[in-house]
């Protein structure tokens, strides 16, 4: 009977990796949208490899009850709500230690000296005492550390504006210059047709001067200083 049940298991259990198999072949992670070539890589894949799988805080009984990205887990730790976590994790520890350590001494059959045990409990009770103080050093560290980030986020905050306005009036200024310098060779190009017509209109004027309404001939020479110069010569 036994040997028919574990026969049956190892049937079940290999159709349930043949299904899985054939059924399912190339599953991909509803995280990171990867593929994988069987059902047992992908969980692997999950369990230890997957970046953008969430997680909850593993303070989560302790007022960190958050759902986190893997890959973001270290950021996740610098935050005040993990941090007061933290704190409130370490006193609930310490709060259970004289207890624990009192119950223990007193269920114990030795017989210990009563002035030993007040002296132990004292011991641990200072200790407890200087371990708060060191917890309440540290909470007031993380504030001031969490002020100084909201106000280096302001700052950057700031800053950032700032570059985007000076980027913006650097753009505007760029189009303004380019704008001119297409004004500019406008005017140029204007400027060269007006001395083409100045020139041609002086040309036509000049033969204007030259042309003749009575039959009588006209020569021009010109340089005419250099030329009866050169017939001397």
């Amino acid at each position: 009977m036994s040997t028919k049940a574990e026969s049956s298991s190892t049937s079940m259990a290999q159709h349930s990796r043949d299904h899985l198999q054939k059924s399912h072949l190339n599953p991909s992670c509803e995280f990171c949208n990867n593929l994988f070539n069987s059902v047992n890589e992908l969980n692997v894949h999950k369990l230890y490899e997957c970046d953008k799988i969430t997680e909850w805080c593993a303070l989560k009984d302790f007022g960190c009850s958050t759902l986190v990205i893997r890959a973001q887990k270290w950021e996740h730790y610098k935050t005040e709500q993990h941090q007061a976590a933290i704190m409130t994790f370490i006193r609930h520890a310490a709060s259970k230690y004289p207890n624990n350590s009192y119950n223990r001494g007193s269920t114990m059959d030795v017989d210990i000296p009563s002035h030993t045990t007040m002296s132990s409990f004292d011991s641990i009770t200072m200790q407890l005492q200087e371990a708060c103080q060191t917890l309440d050093i540290l909470s007031d560290g993380v504030s001031t550390l969490n002020e100084d980030r909201e106000r280096l986020n302001r700052e950057s905050n700031f800053i950032n504006n700032r570059i985007e306005s000076l980027t913006s009036d650097f753009a505007r200024l760029k189009l303004s210059i380019e704008e001119k310098m297409t004004c500019l060779d406008e005017l140029k190009r204007n400027q060269e047709i007006l001395d083409q017509e100045i020139a041609s209109s002086k040309q036509k004027m000049d033969d204007m001067q030259n042309v003749s309404y009575d039959g009588t001939l006209f020569w021009k020479i010109t340089n005419v200083s250099s030329k009866m110069g050169e017939i001397f010569i």
